[in-house]
């Protein structure tokens, strides 16, 4: 028998399915206001307190300084880049949002189910048992009242069953075999694509081309507005290449005056040429290990402020003293720099105009296209290799070799098959060799293959496996879904007090 809360559950899930409004969800686009001093962001009638804020800041801020930065504490810049701060609201508000989803469906939690897991918790338990004393002492060590606190347990078990409701979708036996059936029919292809933007710069364009081009005026307009475009990518900021020796300071046994001392030792025995077989010898930096401390090109703001200074101060062929920074002790190598760069339209304006010629040449490109269409596919018939990958290399085509492809999952990589695409491939007659399939910006040759016994066993599909992975897709997508649909219909304000 179909309960009130089934049949509403069905309904809210069903309008949100077919009625999903997708809009991107940005911090800033959030409403601001001031807000009181412990409540950072409220969601719809869910205030996310300003001691829920710090504890998931806190665990953020452990995650990427164990994950991002080997266990050291981050910078104020490497916060901001990570967008610690964003991540830590973003997670809070969707919690709410699941929590207001479980008000709509009328999700209350009985307060004996709430009791009952507060006194599960074993932080207020002594010698085994609910302590309420203890459980008192506790929340007002955290500066919480009981009311609070059985408010959040609330709220935790509404998340929690609407959880469990997402997660829990009934699939058919009779579906995972259709879906298992699908996937089973394999096929093996070689895949090529000619892109025609990509084929655009071999079409030949003569020097008197380009100045009859560029003397007419609405022209001249055109190139300058792409050059404005691009100014920024090729203008270049002044650059250093450097190699540098870490002595971290991080670990608990280590001291840093010690650390200081081993780096000053090394400073004293560095050389310009054996700096590299030092480097690759102590270093502590692990991108360098090998590579004899090198270090890509890098401008003003990449490093350390500390680093970067003395390596920007220092001549070409010479090694700093040793340098402090949040990491440990550096000494460092200056090998080039490259001063900064203003591009100008003078130096670009030729580029630029055979560029916009080639894309105006239509028909040369068509011929062009259809000339190395032509080519590939009796190289892939063939089974010409070298020819193909000459071809490959000459006209900057994407090759992909050995892809496996179902009926229901299409390619991986750079060349993506869509739904349509696919069915030619799986429909073409086995005499078919090399298929085409054709869309406006390109063209794939896909090559198909012999499919060997051990490959097949290898692409085997287990119902049990497939059921879960599709379950856990499906209900990845409708949590998506729903977050997205409950902001459009849920008010949302983070305060200025913690911006």
């Amino acid at each position: 028998m179909t309960t009130d809360f089934q049949k509403k559950t069905s309904g809210i899930m069903l309008s949100i399915l077919i009625g999903v409004i997708i809009i991107s969800f940005m911090f800033t686009g959030y409403n601001s206001m001031k807000g009181t001093p412990d409540t950072v962001a409220k969601v719809g009638k869910h205030a996310i307190k300003y001691r829920e804020f710090q504890q998931e800041y806190e665990r953020q801020l452990q995650f990427y300084s164990n994950y991002m930065a080997g266990g050291k504490s981050l910078s104020s810049e490497q916060i901001k880049s990570f967008g610690i701060k964003e991540n830590t609201i973003r997670g809070l508000v969707n919690r709410k949002l699941i929590v207001e989803f479980a008000d709509m469906l009328e999700v209350y939690p009985a307060p004996e189910h709430v009791k009952e897991q507060i006194k599960s918790f074993e932080f207020f338990k002594t010698n085994g048992n609910f302590d309420v004393n203890r459980y008192k002492l506790v929340l007002a060590n955290a500066r919480l009242t009981p009311s609070d606190f059985e408010a959040d347990v609330s709220d935790q078990i509404k998340a929690e069953r609407v959880q469990n409701l997402i997660t829990n979708f009934p699939v058919s036996s009779a579906f995972i075999k259709d879906l298992v059936d699908f996937k089973s029919n394999l096929v093996k292809v070689n895949l090529v694509q000619i892109e025609k933007k990509a084929l655009e710069k071999h079409l030949s364009v003569s020097k008197s081309e380009i100045s009859t081009y560029l003397a007419d005026k609405t022209n001249q307009e055109r190139v300058k507005n792409i050059f404005t475009s691009r100014k920024s990518r090729l203008d270049r900021p002044e650059q250093i290449k450097a190699r540098h020796i870490l002595l971290t300071t991080g670990g608990k046994d280590k001291k840093p005056e010690e650390v200081l001392k081993q780096i000053t030792k090394i400073w004293k025995e560095a050389t310009v040429s054996n700096f590299a077989k030092l480097a690759n010898q102590y270093t502590e930096d692990p991108s360098g290990k090998k590579k004899g401390g090198e270090l890509d090109w890098f401008s003003r703001g990449r490093m350390v402020p500390e680093f970067e200074k003395v390596a920007f101060e220092t001549p070409i062929g010479k090694i700093t003293a040793p340098v402090k920074t949040n990491y440990g002790y550096h000494i460092i190598l200056v090998e080039k720099k490259r001063p900064a760069l203003i591009a100008k339209i003078e130096e670009h304006q030729d580029e630029i105009a055979k560029e916009l010629i080639q894309s105006d040449k239509k028909e040369e490109l068509a011929t062009l296209t259809e000339k190395v269409i032509d080519e590939v596919k009796q190289s892939m018939a063939s089974n010409k290799s070298k020819m193909l990958d000459n071809l490959v290399a000459q006209y900057s085509l994407v090759k992909q070799n050995d892809v496996f492809i179902n009926q229901i999952d299409g390619t991986t990589g750079r060349i993506a098959l869509k739904t349509d695409q696919l069915a030619g491939v799986f429909e073409a007659p086995s005499s078919q060799n090399v298929v085409q399939i054709n869309d406006i910006l390109s063209t794939i040759l896909v090559q198909k293959l012999a499919i060997t016994e051990k490959e097949k066993k290898e692409h085997e599909i287990k119902p049990a496996d497939e059921k879960v992975a599709y379950v856990t897709s499906l209900s990845r997508k409708f949590q998506t879904d729903l977050i997205k649909n409950l902001e459009t219909q849920v008010k949302v304000q983070v305060y200025d007090n913690l911006r």
